[in-house]
Formats: C-alpha cells, sequence, structure tokens
C-alpha cells in the first residue's frame, strides 16, 4: 500500500448542486481521488482502478472569498460579485492499493508527476509529502479514523457518533461513471455500532500509539463499493 499526504492553502470539491455560489465537500470526492492519482500516472480517470482511503490530517476549516465575475450581455460588459467557500489549508493523506500502486509509488519517491495535483480547481495546487509503503491488514472494527464513501443504493451503517456531515453527493461532476455515494466526514473517529470491513494499519507517520482503521472505497466501481467487494 502506498501513502501519502496532500495538502494545500486552499480548496474546492464543489458540491455539484451549489452552481452561482459554490461551496466545496469537506473532503475530496471520489471523482477527485481518480483526478489526483490519473494526474501523476497520467491515466484518464476513468481508467483509474484500485481502493483508497481518505484520512483527514486536521479539521475542516472554511473560508469564504467574493470573486467578481465578468459577464457579456447584449454586448455590454458587466461585472458579478459572487462568494465561493473553499476549505482553508487543507490537508489530507491518502491510502492507496491497486494495479497502479508500483507506478504511483515511483512518480512519488521521484517527486515527480505526469500533470501537477490540485485540490479540486487548477489554482488549488497541491503539496505532496510523506510518501511511504504502508503495510496494513485487513480486519474488522466499530471505530473508524478516515471518511467513510458509502454507496447511496445501500443501507448506512448505524453511527453513534454527533459530529459528522453527511451529505448525499452526485459522484462525479462530470458524470463519467454515474456513482452516488453518500459522505460522511469527521476529523475524530467515527462508532459504527456494527463492526465493517477495515484496514488496520498500525505503522505510519501519523501514527502515535495506536492503530489506524480505514474504510476504503473501491475506485472502479460504478456504484461505489466495500472494499471487499
Amino acid at each position: 500500500m502506498i501513502a501519502f499526504t496532500l495538502s494545500s492553502d486552499f480548496a474546492m470539491f464543489r458540491k455539484p448542486y451549489t452552481t452561482v455560489s459554490p461551496i466545496s465537500f469537506p473532503a475530496p470526492n471520489v471523482g477527485a481521488l481518480r483526478g489526483i492519482i490519473g494526474s501523476i500516472i497520467g491515466k484518464d480517470t476513468d481508467e483509474i482502478e484500485g481502493h483508497i482511503a481518505v484520512l483527514p490530517i486536521k479539521p475542516a476549516e472554511r473560508i469564504t472569498f467574493t470573486l467578481n465575475v465578468i459577464g457579456l450581455k447584449d454586448w455590454k460588459m458587466t461585472r458579478v460579485q459572487f462568494p465561493y467557500s473553499f476549505l482553508q489549508n487543507p490537508a489530507f493523506r491518502l491510502y492507496y492499493t491497486g494495479p497502479h500502486e508500483e507506478q504511483l509509488f515511483d512518480y512519488l519517491k521521484s517527486n515527480k508527476t505526469v500533470y501537477p495535483v490540485t485540490l479540486g480547481p487548477a489554482y488549488a495546487l497541491a503539496t505532496i509529502s510523506d510518501v511511504a509503503s504502508v503495510s496494513y491488514e485487513v480486519t474488522y472494527s466499530k471505530e473508524i479514523h478516515s471518511v467513510l464513501y458509502w454507496p447511496s443504493n445501500s443501507e448506512l451503517p448505524k453511527i453513534s457518533f454527533e459530529n459528522i456531515i453527511k451529505t448525499e453527493m452526485d459522484e462525479d461532476i462530470v458524470r463519467t461513471t454515474g456513482d452516488r455515494f453518500i459522505m460522511i466526514y469527521s476529523y475524530f473517529p467515527l462508532c459504527i455500532e456494527d463492526e465493517i470491513q477495515v484496514w488496520k494499519i498500525t505503522e505510519d507517520v501519523v501514527i502515535n500509539d495506536d492503530a489506524l482503521y480505514l474504510y476504503p472505497v473501491k475506485l472502479n466501481s460504478e456504484e461505489g463499493g466495500k472494499q471487499n467487494e
């Protein structure tokens, strides 16, 4: 498994139903994750396969900018201001395993990418750090430390935690796959009533004493999926 950290001054993973005044998801949606891997190794998003888990390094913080937009109507130039809600100073650690693992590791360890890696728009350039090869085991846990991406056509697990942001996402803004997920985000561990299958990681740069339990999402699934499918 390959692990690496992405950070930036700001990010925008736009909720598809926010058009004029965009608002960002608190973490990368699945389409953005495909784009990140594809940018590093030079593949189209619909070619990306494997599984990935996303660990928030810091709580989601938002900042709102008012952007000036120039329009042209009836041959007259107009200026309109729209508020944009970005993530401020985001940082996520990504854990990937799959057919692109060797190629991904070679690019990252060489400090190279085929295309610039961004956290959303082209002007949100990402910094990549702490690249590592990480060992893991598949186990079961009631505690999840990663962002939970769950297929919207499946019943959600029962979560006994109040501080979550639950959003239905019409996955992939460009609609190349038609995936639909529920994103459940929390900087703190999610406590689930029934155990689910996860990745257990005991050694990594972000681990102090306890292990990490990560729930991966299947990147090449049209319906989303649990990591054991």
